[in-house]
């Protein structure tokens, strides 16, 4: 056994390069378990934030584009409704800030999030092509019963994508 007393005297120097060498091991994990928290505590308020954005703006889309699918396969002969052209103009400008919100959500989000804001951005654009097409035939041309069901199906999908993503957004934040 190492006797660190010179003359039963501890040596002062030593115990004080101890006492400085612990002091600065502690100082340094508390600041690193201090940064540590701040950047996780960032990471999930950036996500949070990226997530909600692609989200309200997806939303508001599928509700737009809903509006804009006829209620019953009676109304599939009916005029193109006022508005609709401006309205999917709007639809197109909105549809670009979601693409923007995707890149947000791929840089900060896990694959599969990211997976599921595409399939909601696919089924936004499909859509939205879609409802193009009715209103770009002849007046009062009657819409298919095969593209009307198809479309009532994409929107459907759509809404899938949203809770999923929804789903996985809060076990990530």
């Amino acid at each position: 056994m190492v006797d660190w007393r010179f003359g039963g005297v501890v040596d002062q120097g030593l115990a004080a390069v101890l006492g400085a060498l612990a002091g600065a091991a502690a100082t340094a994990g508390g600041a690193y378990l201090t940064a540590h928290s701040s950047i996780t505590l960032y990471r999930r308020q950036t996500r949070r934030d990226a997530y909600r954005a692609f989200l309200l703006d997806a939303d508001g889309l599928s509700e737009r584009l809903n509006a804009m699918i006829p209620d019953s396969h009676d109304a599939q002969s009916l005029a193109e409704p006022p508005g609709t052209r401006d309205a999917l103009q709007e639809v197109e400008v909105v549809e670009r800030t979601l693409r923007r919100a995707v890149i947000d959500v791929q840089l900060t989000g896990t694959d599969d999030i990211a997976n599921v804001a595409m399939d909601i951005l696919i089924e936004i654009a499909t859509l939205r092509r879609t409802i193009e097409t009715w209103w770009n035939r002849p007046t009062g041309t009657p819409i298919p019963d095969v593209e009307w069901h198809s479309a009532a199906t994409s929107h459907t999908h759509l809404q899938e994508h949203m809770v999923l993503f929804g789903d996985l957004a809060r076990q990530q934040v």
